[in-house]
């Protein structure tokens, strides 16, 4: 995108200082008007824009650019996602909740519709230039009371749906499960961005999981986060780390949701979640899994992990191990 300050530079260069400061300011408040017409062309069109295509599912608003190949992406979305965000909750033991609705004001009128948009795109260098990211990320904005009013992901699909789609559907199904449980039992925390990862990366397939456990393996001796960094960090600190403390940080985070997961059960697991997003998560884990702090928890967690990466890479870890299935109530 054209900067600005470069693009006032140039007018003033061809109209001299002071009318190219004048021309300058009348076309950036030009263009400024003409994006947001756009942009609010987007927003109340009853069909999709000319440059998008769009789909709407009981839960999903799916956008997709006008082609004939991302047609086909779009189509198959549509039909899936909404099982998707349902296998993606049930799996980990949590029920299945309707996603919130938004009023949108179109051409014949106010409409109600889901208020969660995905915008996907399978070109990676088209990706990053239109929103300035490298990969898929979900934007989850809220109302003063810290209700979910929408939420906007924007989805690079450079693999296959098994693989791309489960870290932001993840993201979002449990952004709205914890908007739900709020709204319906005034709960006051915030489901820790260690499981939102964690649990983003084992409802990928077994062979993907593997070889991220690998990866884990080969890079314990050097650096590994402690229990205590790990249940830290807000999706703020992770944005603006390097790529491969991101990398870092969802592994483990999936290591530790495994150990939680199954070796103390699904139950368990399901109150740390919620309990550690009131309380310190410390607290917690001596209240839960009676581990004195987080010293003691660490000295487990990685004896866990040595053992889990060093059975990976000798394949001899069952497949059933590294699959989240519901435990039957």
């Amino acid at each position: 995108m054209i900067k600005e300050e470069k693009l006032r530079d140039g007018i003033c260069k061809k109209f001299g200082r002071w009318r190219g400061w004048l021309y300058a300011g009348i076309f950036m408040k030009v263009f400024t008007l003409f994006a947001f017409l756009i942009i609010c062309s987007v927003a109340v069109a009853d069909d999709a824009p000319d440059k998008w295509l769009r789909w709407t599912s009981r839960n999903f608003v799916v956008l997709v650019p006008k082609y004939d190949f991302a047609k086909a992406q779009g189509e198959y979305l549509k039909n899936n996602l909404d099982n998707l965000k349902i296998w993606v909750l049930n799996r980990w033991g949590l029920d299945d909740v309707p996603f919130g609705k938004e009023t949108i004001q179109t051409a014949k009128g106010p409409r109600e519709e889901p208020n969660v948009k995905l915008w996907c795109i399978d070109n990676s260098t088209l990706f990053e230039e239109s929103y300035g990211v490298k990969d898929s990320t979900v934007e989850v904005i809220r109302n003063d009371q810290n209700d979910i009013r929408n939420i906007e992901a924007y989805i690079l699909l450079k693999q296959s749906a098994a693989l791309d789609l489960p870290m932001p559907i993840t993201e979002i199904a449990l952004a709205e499960f914890e908007n739900n449980y709020r709204q319906r039992t005034h709960y006051e925390g915030t489901f820790g961005y260690w499981a939102i990862r964690g649990m983003g990366v084992l409802n990928k397939p077994v062979d993907s999981i593997k070889e991220e456990l690998k990866w884990l393996h080969s890079i314990m001796a050097d650096k590994l986060l402690l229990s205590s960094n790990l249940f830290s960090v807000t999706k703020k600190d992770w944005l603006v780390s390097t790529d491969e403390n991101k990398h870092l940080f969802d592994v483990e985070s999936a290591a530790l949701c495994l150990m939680l997961r199954k070796e103390f059960g699904q139950m368990r697991f399901l109150h740390f979640l919620k309990r550690s997003g009131e309380v310190n998560p410390e607290i917690v884990l001596k209240e839960i899994y009676e581990f004195d702090n987080y010293n003691s928890f660490d000295k487990s967690f990685n004896s866990y992990m040595r053992y889990l990466t060093s059975d990976v890479v000798n394949d001899k870890t069952p497949n059933a191990y590294l699959t989240i299935t519901r435990a039957m109530r």
